[in-house]
């Protein structure tokens, strides 16, 4: 969210999970199995919007994007930005914001980067020409950037607030067409190359910079969840160039990127996210099952004259068998309340398979839970 939107609070405070009654009865999930035992919530908040006096520019019924840092207690930015690091906090639309997925403030300004940071804010030096691509993203205590030009990729970490560079990394790939950060691990990022009818997975380690290949997976447009605590990553691509709508899942070893299942999703899933604006999609993976979450929010057509309403689904599927195991019509306890009615605008994925729902009360209000494991 830039500087110069208004400023708004946010009053954060800490509660216990929110138990909900069992959804209205609806058809069953297609090959529904028997629900698992509920999934553990760690915790939950509730957050108000304090709006100033006279300004309607924000609601919480118009998040349709949303970030969060790599940390057991992240920062959200769901509109406007809170932290989970105390059972009470205030929060405010300040920089930084959110830019490209990132819980950071980037701007290009004459020869330098001018980066607003969660620790420290940096002024980095650049090219006078922008490179084709430069992505950041934020880390522990510091930044990353990808750049791509040139027919190569550089990395590069800054700590510190410091100009330079902790360490860069430069990888010569003449084919390449776009390059950025996919997915994190504990110690790594793995980064996705982007190539004509392929797309490379390489390991970066964030310590030193130092890399390696992972697999190489037959498309361009590719999303990766890993599970860590499994040793695998699930891969989801549409397996025909020429199908946007032939989904595929393959769980591969974050080792060696050898397969160790796969299989094709039903055409009703939708696993890739949709345009900037328009809604929230995310996959996660515990090693042993695979969900996928999506949210679009109301749409008015400029073409058609046509309106939507807003819609949502939640799909979780068995990794080694493809057996879809539940939908929203299956959800039991907290996670029936959060996501009944589209309540839920955002499953942001976490460590290991679980996620944070951000549930939308009012236009003022939301609740934001923490789930161990898939819901």
């Amino acid at each position: 969210m830039k500087a110069t939107l208004a400023t708004a609070c946010i009053v954060l405070s800490c509660s216990g999970s929110q138990p909900g009654a069992n959804p209205e009865p609806a058809p069953p999930a297609t090959k529904a199995a028997p629900n698992p035992t509920s999934s553990t919530v760690h915790s939950a908040w509730q957050v108000r919007l304090a709006m100033p006096p006279g300004e309607t520019a924000y609601s919480f019924a118009n998040v349709t994007e949303v970030a969060a840092t790599r940390a057991p207690r992240p920062t959200i930015v769901a509109l406007a930005r809170f932290s989970t690091t105390a059972p009470t906090n205030i929060g405010t639309t300040t920089p930084p914001g959110q830019t490209d997925g990132e819980v950071l403030d980037v701007e290009a300004r004459g020869s330098a980067w001018v980066i607003t940071g969660l620790d420290d804010n940096y002024t980095i030096p650049r090219a006078s020409e922008p490179p084709k691509a430069t992505r950041w993203y934020a880390i522990d205590h510091g930044v990353m950037s990808v750049d791509h030009a040139g027919g190569r990729i550089a990395i590069a970490r800054f700590d510190g607030g410091k100009p330079t560079a902790t360490w860069t990394q430069t990888l010569s790939d003449p084919t390449a067409r776009d390059a950025r950060i996919a997915a994190w691990l504990s110690d790594a990022a793995l980064l996705t190359i982007e190539h004509p009818t392929d797309t490379q997975l390489v390991r970066v380690q964030l310590l030193d910079g130092k890399t390696h290949p992972v697999a190489s997976l037959p498309a361009t447009e590719v999303v990766i969840a890993p599970s860590e605590r499994a040793g695998l990553f699930a891969a989801v691509f549409n397996e025909h160039a020429e199908c946007a709508l032939c989904p595929r899942v393959e769980t591969r070893s974050l080792a060696d990127g050898r397969v160790a299942n796969s299989f094709k999703l039903p055409v009703d899933v939708e696993p890739f996210p949709p345009e900037p604006g328009r809604g929230t999609a995310a996959v996660g993976f515990d090693g042993r099952q695979v969900w996928f979450f999506t949210y679009f929010g109301p749409h008015q057509s400029d073409v058609l004259g046509t309106s939507s309403d807003q819609k949502c689904s939640y799909d979780v599927f068995d990794a080694a068998t493809g057996a879809r195991l539940r939908t929203l019509v299956n959800a039991t306890g907290a996670w029936a309340s959060l996501s009944r009615g589209c309540r839920t605008h955002a499953l942001i994925p976490i460590s290991d398979g679980g996620g944070i729902a951000i549930a939308i009360d009012d236009g003022a209000h939301a609740t934001a839970t923490k789930f161990a494991t898939p819901p």
